[in-house]
């Protein structure tokens, strides 16, 4: 009977300690299973920003294409603007040549004794001489600001 006691007191002990390890081995298995819940809320989580994030680059790609077309639209219109500027450039001065010859010929029809070869659409008269356009501004700069050629 001894040798059933002892096998019986073994085995208890034996139940015992697999008990002890079953329990920490299902410890173990909890700890793992709630780290792994809370690996899946995270990736859940990042999974949906990355979602709401790729939503944003796709409308921001949008409006970036929106903003080329704008900026192509500007382009072409900034060229027709500047191609209309020289246009109407060319109309003044063609304008205003077409009012200096009108001038000269009243001035040949008035006074015919008059020598209308050196008038010049170009010059400007200054001091009572007849000097090119550059030159004259250039002494109307040195008058304005008080200078004096020697």
């Amino acid at each position: 009977m001894q040798v059933v006691g002892t096998r019986l007191l073994c085995m208890g002990r034996t139940t015992e300690l697999l008990g002890a390890e079953e329990k920490g081995e299902a410890e173990r298995i909890l700890k793992l299973e709630k780290s792994l819940k809370e690996r899946d809320d995270v990736i859940i989580d990042v999974t949906i920003k990355m979602k709401s994030k790729e939503e944003e680059v796709g409308k921001l790609q949008v409006q970036i294409c929106l903003l080329q077309s704008q900026m192509k639209e500007s382009d072409n219109d900034k060229g027709r603007m500047t191609s209309r500027i020289h246009e109407l450039e060319n109309e003044v001065l063609e304008m205003f040549s077409a009012g200096f010859d009108q001038a000269v010929s009243q001035v040949v029809t008035f006074a015919p004794e008059f020598y209308v070869g050196n008038l010049d659409v170009t010059k400007i008269v200054v001091n009572g001489k007849l000097v090119d356009d550059e030159i004259g501004e250039a002494e109307d700069e040195n008058m304005a600001t008080g200078e004096k050629d020697n």
